[in-house]
């Protein structure tokens, strides 16, 4: 009897304690990452950055006047030529026996000219006869005078300082009347074209003050000017190409580098709001449908929350959130690469 009175309360422990065994939970262990809170104190004075490409202000296109087979080459692409500086030559073994040819013409005819003017002036003949002789003296001089040009065109000389960009023959090769043998470029003031969105490019005028910032030169800065505001857009960017010239007589600017530009208004940049949200560039990412995502953290459960934003202009390496983030949240810049939306987190410092 006494067996039966302890079996039941037995068997109900035994049963309690193992439905608590099968209801227990694997807590997940919360990933570290770091957050930035965001704050619109500290973004004023930052500055809307375009990136940008150097290009030469002024490119020659340099070309024989007449044809012939090229006999010396005297400069290299990258040289650096003064004006006047010969460039290359032509064979001009045809051009001068044809100039020759030519004097020898305009030699009978003036001796023939002067035969006629003596008779004339005794009275001895027709008017006629010397203005038929004064013509044929003027006509065989302006042949050979014209003769002559083609042997001067024979050579190719610089027409003002610059460097050889590009060389597009060699000794030997023929040239033809308008094929270009060399390209001679002038950097003594080199454009920037920088290609501006068009929800910005109204906010830029011309005269406007620009400043340049190449990294290949030790982030150094050149002062400019914008000098043309496209009005057409290109077509896949939909951006518009403003041009900013800058003086660059020392030549430390190279058509092809690349460059960073401020257009600086009043301490700030023209369409910097410095009440604007910015974020480290590398903490924005894109989801399948091409949005813009970032995590930020909920602070009641202290879990991630996926977050799509609306981007506006990049400041240097971070990215301006024009919708989508405000003052006192806190964007995960560190660590988002393990987590998805409801991961639980941990704050590191």
């Amino acid at each position: 009897m006494r067996f039966k009175n302890y079996a039941l309360p037995i068997a109900f422990l035994f049963l309690l304690g193992c439905g608590s065994k099968g209801e227990q939970k694997v807590a997940i262990e919360p990933v570290n990452v770091k957050v930035m809170t965001m704050s619109y104190n500290g973004d004023a004075g930052q500055q809307i950055s375009y990136s940008a490409t150097v290009k030469e202000n002024k490119e020659i296109s340099l070309t024989f006047q007449v044809s012939g087979n090229i006999t010396a080459m005297n400069a290299d692409k990258g040289q650096w030529v003064k004006k006047g500086q010969l460039l290359a030559t032509l064979d001009a073994t045809t051009f001068t026996e044809q100039y020759n040819t030519e004097l020898a013409r305009q030699k009978l005819a003036q001796d023939n000219y002067n035969r006629i003017n003596d008779v004339y002036k005794k009275g001895s003949i027709a008017e006629i006869k010397l203005v038929e002789a004064k013509s044929n003296l003027d006509q065989t001089t302006s042949t050979a005078r014209a003769a002559y040009q083609n042997i001067v065109h024979t050579k190719l000389f610089a027409p003002s300082d610059g460097y050889i960009g590009e060389k597009t023959a060699e000794a030997g090769d023929l040239a033809s009347p308008g094929s270009s043998i060399f390209k001679l470029v002038k950097i003594e003031q080199v454009d920037v074209i920088v290609p501006v969105p068009e929800l910005e490019i109204n906010n830029l005028k011309k005269g406007q003050p620009a400043i340049v910032r190449i990294a290949a030169l030790g982030d150094k800065k050149f002062e400019g000017k914008v000098d043309e505001i496209a009005v057409i857009a290109e077509d896949a960017s939909h951006n518009y190409n403003v041009k900013v010239t800058v003086n660059n007589r020392d030549r430390q600017l190279k058509p092809g580098m690349i460059a960073n530009v401020y257009f600086p208004e009043n301490g700030k940049t023209k369409g910097t709001d410095s009440a604007k949200l910015s974020i480290p560039l590398s903490a924005l990412q894109v989801n399948e449908q091409n949005q813009n995502f970032i995590y930020t953290v909920d602070k009641s459960s202290s879990k991630s929350v996926r977050r799509l934003v609306n981007c506006g202009p990049i400041l240097d390496d971070r990215v301006t959130i024009t919708n989508g983030l405000s003052a006192g949240d806190q964007v995960i810049i560190a660590g988002y690469q393990k987590i998805t939306s409801g991961t639980p987190i941990k704050i590191i410092q």
